[in-house]
């Protein structure tokens, strides 16, 4: 069927692992300057490799061509890329999402949408998180629905151990009758994108332009443009304005001067170089097309 497996790979390693005394011994681990080594607590005790050193780089990279690419493995997927800290402090880390991966040469950046810890799924405000945070995804260079949801359920293995909980339903029907056709219709979206999507993943691969987008990227001659951290550009034609709000049915969006703007929900157009409150029901999250392009899109929005 054209399947193939795509391997996980994740930047830690288990105090239990045949590899871990080796790695530590060489240096190929993440270490403090004072106190406690830097280390998660999630699937066992973990430490985290030191990717930034070129020893580790290529030790993992050996076990991985030995035990999967030799075998015909072509695909890897970079996981915990945050990393995933024990203790999380907010007042110390700041992450500024896809905007700057993507000017950073890093395009295929993406999230879990709904977040992958908690939110539990009879809740009406992470229902309507879910969904905005959906529409979000649906144009960013992954989509991917995935986490742990509430309320979660204990597995205990033959041993009698408690193990990792199993998570509720995190299917697109799992989130209420109402929801269900706007995720659905946000899924036949991305699917009518496919070319689209296709066209600016080559550009991403081929001259390395992301394949989210500041406004400035596009049009760095407007001033505006370099200011605006709440909308991006999906590719070269696609202008993103995502609701970000809890409880909000309308938002403000700026369109870029250079080029007459389409809005994908209507058809209205609007002449660029100027501030517009847009409406954004629980069913739209703003998006306009650039000189009227990809309007094929509207039939399926």
């Amino acid at each position: 069927m054209g399947i193939e497996t795509m391997v996980s790979i994740w930047p830690q390693i288990d105090w239990r692992s045949e590899n871990y005394e080796e790695m530590k011994q060489q240096g190929l681990l993440v270490k403090a300057n004072s106190g406690i080594d830097v280390q998660m607590v999630f699937h066992g005790n973990n430490v985290f490799l030191d990717a930034t050193n070129p020893r580790t780089r290529k030790y993992v990279w050996e076990k991985i061509r030995k035990n999967y690419a030799d075998i015909g493995v072509k695909a890897f997927w970079l996981d915990e890329a945050e990393p995933e800290f024990t203790t999380y402090d907010f007042e110390s880390y700041r992450y500024f999402a896809g905007l700057h991966m993507g000017l950073c040469g890093i395009p295929w950046w993406t999230t879990d949408i709904g977040g992958f810890h908690g939110g539990n799924i009879e809740d009406p405000d992470f229902r309507e998180l879910l969904v905005r945070w959906f529409q979000f995804g649906t144009f960013c260079p992954v989509m991917r629905i995935h986490g742990s949801r509430n309320p979660h359920k204990p597995v205990i293995n033959k041993a009698g151990e408690e193990r990792e909980g199993t998570g509720a339903d995190n299917e697109v029907w799992s989130f209420g009758e109402d929801n269900y056709p706007i995720l659905v219709r946000y899924i036949r979206l991305r699917e009518r994108m496919r070319d689209y999507t296709r066209s600016v993943m080559r550009e991403a691969h081929e001259k390395g332009h992301p394949v989210m987008r500041t406004l400035f990227y596009e049009f760095p001659q407007d001033e505006k443009c370099w200011n605006i951290t709440d909308e991006y550009m999906f590719g070269p034609d696609i202008l993103v304005a995502p609701v970000v709000q809890p409880k909000v049915s309308s938002r403000l969006v700026y369109l870029p001067e250079g080029a007459p703007w389409t809005d994908l929900a209507d058809g209205k157009v609007y002449e660029g170089g100027q501030v517009c409150e847009i409406q954004a029901p629980i069913e739209k999250i703003p998006v306009f097309l650039r000189d009227g392009r990809q309007e094929y899109l509207m039939e399926a929005y």
